[in-house]
C-alpha cells in the first residue's frame, strides 16, 4: 500500500507544472481519459506527411504497458522526424530522433461513472540525434544534438455526452527547454462512434483542436475504424498546422493491442 501511495504522489508532483506534446491517441494528438486493461500491452505506429514543398514527416512508434496494482499506464514513444528549418527562403529538412517516455495514471474511470472520466499524465522529450549541419551551413540555424527538450504534464477529461458521443478536454503546461519558456497547452476533442455494429467492426469519427498560446491552433479530422473485438484501431487523419510550418498533413495510424 504504500508503495502505491507513494508511485500516485511522486506521478502528481509533476502533473501540474508540465504537460507532454504526445498524447496516447494514436495518430491523434488530444488524448482521452481512458488507459488500457490491467496487465494489456499495446503498440502504436503513426506516420505522417506534410503536403508542402517543404515535405516533412513524421515516424512514430510507442509500446506501451497497463500496470495490473494500479491504473498506470507507462509508454515509450520512438520518433524519427524530418522537420523544415530556415527563414522564409528555402528550406532544409533536418532528420533527428526523438525519444518521450510518458505516464498516464487513470483517476475517474469513464466506463465504471458512465459520464465522466478523468486522468493525468506526465512525461518528457529527448533529443536522441540529430542530422549534422554540412560545412557551408551555420551551425546556429540547425537544432542542437542530444538534449533534453521539454517536460510535460497534463489533465485529461472526458465527457460522454450521450451514448455514441465522447467531448475530450487537455490541459496543462510545458517547459520548452529549447527556448527557455513555459507555455500552456490545450486541446478540445469530439468523438463519435458512427456506426457501432459492423461487418469490420466499429467506425468512429473524430474532430479536435489543440495548441499553445502562440494563436495559432493544429486542427485535426478523420475516422478510426475498430477491427477483432477491439483489438485493432486504423487512423486515417487530414491535419493542419501540426508544427511549424502551415501546412496540411496525411496521417495514418495502427494501433494494436495484446
Amino acid at each position: 500500500m504504500r508503495a502505491t501511495i507513494g508511485a500516485f504522489v511522486l506521478l502528481l508532483t509533476p502533473v501540474f507544472l508540465f504537460v507532454p506534446l504526445q498524447a496516447q491517441a494514436g495518430a491523434f494528438a488530444v488524448d482521452d481519459a481512458t488507459i488500457g486493461t490491467p496487465g494489456e500491452v499495446s503498440l502504436d505506429l503513426v506516420a505522417g506527411v506534410s503536403v508542402n514543398r517543404a515535405r516533412e514527416r513524421v515516424f512514430a512508434a510507442t509500446p506501451a504497458y497497463t500496470l495490473q496494482a494500479i491504473p498506470l499506464q507507462l509508454s515509450l514513444e520512438f520518433a524519427r522526424e524530418g522537420l523544415a528549418r530556415g527563414d522564409e527562403g528555402p528550406k532544409r529538412r533536418f532528420w533527428g530522433t526523438a525519444l518521450a517516455p510518458e505516464a498516464k495514471l487513470r483517476l475517474l474511470d469513464l466506463d465504471a461513472h458512465g459520464r465522466i472520466g478523468l486522468a493525468v499524465a506526465t512525461g518528457f522529450s529527448w533529443r536522441a540525434s540529430l542530422q549534422r549541419p554540412g560545412p557551408t551551413e551555420d551551425e546556429d540555424e540547425v537544432p542542437r544534438f542530444r538534449r533534453l527538450e521539454s517536460i510535460s504534464g497534463l489533465g485529461i477529461t472526458s465527457f460522454r455526452l450521450v451514448e455514441r458521443v465522447t467531448l475530450n478536454l487537455n490541459a496543462g503546461l510545458e517547459r520548452d527547454r529549447a527556448e527557455g519558456r513555459t507555455q500552456p497547452l490545450w486541446g478540445v476533442g469530439a468523438a463519435w462512434v458512427a456506426l457501432p455494429e459492423t461487418p469490420l467492426g466499429t467506425t468512429t469519427l473524430i474532430a479536435e483542436a489543440s495548441g499553445t498560446d502562440r494563436g495559432r491552433a493544429a486542427l485535426q479530422a478523420g475516422l478510426r475504424q475498430t477491427l477483432w473485438d477491439d483489438r485493432v484501431d486504423l487512423d486515417l487523419v487530414v491535419g493542419r498546422n501540426l508544427s511549424d510550418e502551415r501546412a496540411t498533413w496525411l496521417v495514418f495510424g495502427v494501433a494494436g493491442r495484446f
